[in-house]
């Protein structure tokens, strides 16, 4: 099945602004860097806190992690809305949707 040339057009125009006005690479790296920290932190903080047994411990880290990675998401989606309407909201033309009303 063949996509139109206006989606595909949209679609590469969408892709091309978003990766030419944002540091995605960059942001990303710090992300999923932040990430890594979080679910070390979580990790040694369990064992300070007397969680000696690694299959207790490692899942309440990457738990941890994990909802750190969607807090840093959203977070990164509001900087991205301000960005966008520092910039007179010309592009998109409206808020990125984040999902929640």
């Amino acid at each position: 099945m063949r996509t139109p040339a206006s989606v595909t057009s949209l679609h590469d125009r969408f892709k091309c602004a978003l990766t030419h006005r944002y540091f995605i690479r960059l942001h990303m790296t710090m992300l999923i860097l932040l990430v890594f920290l979080a679910g070390l932190l979580a990790s040694r903080g369990l064992t300070h806190a007397g969680v000696r047994h690694m299959g207790v411990r490692y899942p309440i880290a990457v738990l941890f992690s994990y909802l750190v990675f969607f807090v840093l998401v959203r977070i990164w989606i509001a900087y991205l809305n301000i960005v966008i309407a520092g910039a007179g909201g010309s592009w998109p033309n409206r808020r990125l949707d984040t999902g929640a009303r």
